[in-house]
């Protein structure tokens, strides 16, 4: 199963790409091209943060963020 990651990785990322491609395209007949970016925008941020979630890569700010 681990020399299947890869391939079925790549086959997965070009399935949802080619979704995405025909999704987008119909929506563009009826929103804005404001509207589409702002739509994307709000689905793309909690996939992100699901993603980053789940391989523990989440953004963590250390440090004194006072002035000096």
């Amino acid at each position: 199963m681990e020399n299947l990651i890869g391939p079925l990785a790549a086959l997965t990322a070009a399935l949802f790409w080619t979704l995405a491609t025909l999704l987008y395209s119909q929506a563009g007949s009826y929103l804005s091209a404001t509207q589409l970016n702002l739509v994307k925008g709000i689905v793309a941020c909690p996939l992100l943060l699901i993603a980053g979630w789940f391989t523990g890569q989440l953004l963590t700010l250390e440090g004194d963020c006072s002035p000096p």
